[in-house]
């Protein structure tokens, strides 16, 4: 363990974090979703029911004294001067019972709603993990103190990412007939640049084509663990299966997501400046197309420690490349500097290239192909990206070994 001025080095573990809640650019951000959701989109929804200023009256007397509704509604008349009332279905239990028995989707759009809109559905989204063995932090123990032995991990893990709406409910249901009708849209279809899904379908799938579908998108799993996690490209393309859903089973709503989706925050640019994604050292495909910097002045560019005759360090002007170039590739207008800043010239230069070593032939001896090999060259055939790179990782070891046998 390491000191330093009473300073030490300790395992990494959650702290605290600092309330951000009420700064002033969140209660801005607050303000303008809830502008837009309730004022927006809430009256294009199909949660408002309207009744005349008599049966609103009848319907107020038929309540007891102490579950009157309380709201005022809104009040506006006919062309025929008919007096009327607008409610929205959460301003009463009663007032919900009747819009369910008297509209499809249990309410209909404001009529404060922009003339010709078009019905707005709005799925929610969230995520969670269940785990084989999830265990409480108490658990029941004898009067002699013997207690059932848990064991030592969650074992196995599914993700569910799930969608739902007040019209649809949790996910929606997709009849055979509304299958085939969107598998034939999907048919020699692939994702697009346009929807951001090609990148995620390459690293998803193997491929951008679409894949048949063979269930309701709405509702997700994916195995947990192992090489395989459930992240943003995942939620991507969810989102772009259940849209070709919608386009055939609803094409005449307009639909909003809302995401709770916890690895998008994580999310970077492809060619974002990610510290994670930086080489150290040469070899190795991270961060190669890291885009570069351009330095345009002091402020919000270079810290504190900068030194401008320092020939390790970017000067105000210059353009800052972050990939070591490949030699014949040097771009005299980006400045890189030389790698790893800690070696010699002679010792970087034994590290940039590659010295073959022959191996004994003692040592020498056939090894089986890992998981993450097999997958890698199954992948490069028509019968690895028809299964999916999820679907083969799901697969055990001789599985996998015995499809490969099988190309």
């Amino acid at each position: 363990m390491g000191k330093v001025h009473w300073f030490t080095v300790q395992p990494t573990k959650k702290s605290y974090y600092v309330d951000g809640h009420e700064y002033p650019e969140q209660k801005t951000d607050r303000i303008k979703l809830a502008k837009t959701y309730l004022v927006e989109l809430e009256p294009r929804c199909s949660r408002w029911i309207q009744m005349t200023l008599d049966e609103f009256n009848d319907l107020q007397a038929s309540l007891p004294d102490n579950d009157k509704i309380i709201h005022n509604g809104h009040d506006y008349e006919l062309d025929d001067g008919t007096k009327m009332k607008e409610f929205h279905v959460d301003n009463h239990e009663r007032l919900m019972e009747i819009a369910n028995e008297k509209y499809t989707f249990g309410g209909t759009m404001s009529v404060r709603a922009p003339p010709n809109s078009r019905l707005v559905v709005i799925f929610g989204q969230d995520e969670a993990i269940f785990s084989e063995n999830c265990s409480l932090p108490y658990q029941w123990v004898d009067p002699n103190g013997k207690r059932v032995m848990l064991p030592k991990s969650n074992g196995a893990s599914t993700m569910i990412s799930a969608f739902q709406s007040r019209e649809y409910g949790f996910g929606m249901e997709i009849t055979e007939d509304q299958m085939k009708e969107i598998n034939a849209q999907r048919k020699d279809k692939h994702y697009t640049a346009e929807d951001g899904a090609d990148e995620a379908a390459l690293k998803v799938n193997g491929t951008t084509a679409k894949p048949q579908l063979t269930s309701s998108p709405f509702i997700q799993q994916l195995a947990f663990g192992g090489s395989v996690y459930w992240n943003s490209d995942h939620m991507i393309l969810q989102v772009c299966d259940i849209m070709d859903c919608l386009k055939v089973i609803a094409p005449e709503h307009e639909y909003v997501f809302l995401f709770d989706h916890s690895s998008g925050h994580a999310k970077k640019r492809a060619n974002g400046l990610d510290v994670k994604n930086m080489n150290v050292d040469w070899g190795g495909s991270a961060g190669m197309d890291m885009r570069t910097t351009n330095i345009e002045a002091r402020d919000g560019y270079i810290g504190p420690y900068h030194e401008e005759n320092n020939p390790w360090m970017v000067k105000v002007g210059q353009t800052l490349g972050h990939v070591y170039p490949k030699a014949g590739e040097e771009d005299s207008n980006v400045f890189v500097p030389p790698s790893p800043f800690n070696l010699t010239a002679t010792a970087r230069e034994d590290k940039e290239f590659d010295v073959e070593v022959d191996i004994p032939i003692e040592k020498r001896k056939e090894r089986s192909k890992h998981k993450k090999e097999l997958i890698a060259e199954l992948m490069e055939t028509e019968t690895g990206r028809k299964v999916g790179i999820t679907n083969l990782w799901k697969l055990k070891l001789p599985d996998l070994q015995e499809k490969a046998r099988g190309v």
